[in-house]
């Protein structure tokens, strides 16, 4: 017998909160291709607050890799951007999974403000490649 297919809202949850974990990785493409992929599913299902969150998301993953990829940043440091971009991913997952309109807003403010400070940040404080 077979169990019954899983819900779009649980697919997309579960989806997203395995970016979180590969975000705590620091593997900037790799999250940027999974999210593309949920975002083209949010479309599918006319889903805004989705396609907003993808879109919102798809541009922190951007950024990241370019600016990973382009400076000189210690290890240490990119480890606790990315764990602290992946714990923000999991509440914003949260956020939208329980409705939380405000929650929500809050979220991508937190995680795109994190990556920008960030971002600022490493342009004068570590040299290019």
């Amino acid at each position: 017998m077979k169990g019954e297919a899983p819900s779009a809202e649980a697919s997309f949850t579960e989806r997203m909160l395995g970016i979180a974990k590969i975000l705590e990785g620091g593997k900037y493409e790799e999250c940027f291709r999974k999210n593309a992929e949920l975002t083209q599913f949010a479309y599918v299902l006319h889903n805004e607050d989705w396609i907003l969150l993808g879109e919102v998301l798809e541009s922190i993953y951007l950024n990241m890799a370019e600016l990973v990829g382009t400076h000189k940043i210690p290890a240490d440091v990119k480890a606790a951007i990315s764990e602290k971009l992946g714990r923000g991913l999991e509440g914003a997952v949260r956020a939208y999974d329980g409705g939380d309109e405000l929650g929500k807003y809050r979220a991508l403010r937190r995680m795109r403000a994190d990556a920008t400070m960030f971002q600022l940040d490493a342009f004068t404080t570590y040299p290019e490649r």
